[in-house]
């Protein structure tokens, strides 16, 4: 028992120190945390035992907006509230992107014309295909274009491809079904509103809400990934992630991936001045989904966008790895009223 609590904390500190030395040129220059709101952090967040070198992102924070001792603290202690909120066996069984419009048959999903589970190929109502039938299925979609992605083990949009139906043929398409190793979907290609579309008209420009729910409490915040110029994707990489205040308005500027602050999409349009519709219909949905159907999920990472029919369509769900710092620095604080219980529950 002891020395399996001696290898739980060594990879606890190997984590910590990997993202330590991921993030710190991020806060290269800046001036380190006074010792009197050091001991203010420490008596906020008394579950973390907070070291200096925590201290990047609520450095980045402070240059920015001001000292504020709920600024969340590092992707690390993420992991320490997830192992309490989120619990593993349930959020990776309900992961599964080729199986979201199976368990979750409510939800506004994109629709899928082909998925691969363990090597096996199912269409849209989980009739078993063989690989021929898989890849006419693909080839023959009426509106020409597909999106083909990974269902597990993925994130930050790797190897998510959008397809041409004319510019590919069985034998090419044979290769890409390859790439993923039998856990894929053939996805539609969703057209968004156009005020949102506009903003990038390469990608779907999502919004990331990440919701709340503990002890029958809610609480969300919003960011919305913008693409740079030929972007399919909206991940953080290749994309700005821009802050949304509580009416659906974006904030003046948003950031890279390097957290430089970007004031403009890549055509031009400034993002202050911007408002995302139906905003308000948005968060209903959310915070409905997230007590309904995720009450064991006490963080909830929701991609969602608003279709060019002004729908509600939920890209996916991240309940393994839902994001928080980047989050917080584009739309402002949102941990605040969770302090006391995740303190509790990690005391």
């Amino acid at each position: 028992m002891i020395i399996s609590k001696w290898i739980e904390e060594f990879k606890r500190l190997r984590l910590r120190f990997y993202m330590y030395r991921r993030d710190k040129k991020l806060a290269k220059g800046l001036p380190p945390i006074p010792a009197d709101e050091m001991k203010k952090f420490r008596n906020t967040w008394t579950f973390a035992r907070i070291s200096n070198f925590d201290m990047i992102y609520p450095r980045i924070y402070n240059k920015i907006y001001g000292y504020y001792p709920y600024a969340f603290i590092t992707d690390y202690h993420l992991q320490l509230i997830l192992e309490k909120t989120n619990r593993v066996g349930d959020c990776q069984a309900l992961s599964n992107k080729a199986l979201f419009d199976v368990y979750f048959y409510k939800m506004p999903f994109p629709r899928n014309y082909v998925r691969a589970i363990s090597g096996v190929y199912y269409d849209t109502n989980m009739g078993v295909l063989s690989e021929e039938e898989a890849l006419n299925t693909s080839l023959n979609i009426d509106e020409g274009t597909f999106i083909i992605k990974p269902s597990i083990i993925s994130g930050c949009g790797r190897e998510v491809r959008k397809i041409n139906i004319k510019d590919i043929d069985h034998a090419t398409l044979r290769e890409i079904y390859k790439i993923y190793d039998g856990e894929f979907v053939v996805q539609e290609c969703l057209r968004q509103c156009v005020e949102i579309e506009r903003l990038n008209p390469t990608s779907i420009n999502s919004c990331r809400i990440t919701s709340i729910y503990i002890d029958g409490k809610f609480g969300c915040s919003t960011v919305i990934k913008i693409g740079k110029t030929g972007a399919i994707v909206d991940n953080w990489k290749d994309s700005y992630l821009v802050g949304v205040d509580a009416q659906g308005n974006l904030c003046e500027f948003g950031f890279d991936i390097n957290l430089n602050r970007v004031f403009q999409t890549d055509n031009g349009i400034p993002f202050k001045g911007v408002s995302i519709p139906c905003y308000d219909k948005m968060i209903e949905f959310v915070e409905t989904a997230h007590k309904q159907y995720l009450p064991q999920c006490g963080i909830v990472g929701w991609d969602v966008v608003i279709d060019s029919n002004y729908e509600i369509k939920v890209i996916e769900m991240n309940l393994v790895q839902p994001g928080v710092v980047g989050e917080q620095l584009a739309s402002g604080l949102f941990f605040e009223d969770f302090v006391d219980v995740i303190n509790k529950r990690l005391s």
